[in-house]
């Protein structure tokens, strides 16, 4: 995993937020929570299923690549975010 690429997610996360009217849940737009949250990986995978690793320290992306499991660090997104063309 980049770090830069964690650090330009969080980077958008944190524009799309601040650019997100309406009330807050813990800083996060409410809508976001509204159908179950959604999750963005470093790799591009967005999906409501992510894995709590204690032995990575984090939530972990459990989208299926031709490697096994992405096991990306993932950031909660917006809802009508999709994964990027491949």
């Amino acid at each position: 995993m980049s770090w830069e690429a964690l650090d330009d997610l969080l980077i958008l996360r944190g524009e799309l937020i601040a650019s997100e009217p309406g009330p807050r849940f813990m800083a996060i737009p409410e809508r976001w929570y509204d159908e179950g949250p959604l999750f963005r990986c470093t790799s591009g995978h967005v999906s409501s299923r992510v894995l709590k690793s204690e032995e990575l320290g984090r939530y972990a992306c459990l989208a299926g690549t031709p490697k096994g499991q992405c096991l990306a660090h993932v950031v909660i997104t917006f809802p009508e975010d999709v994964d990027d063309p491949r």
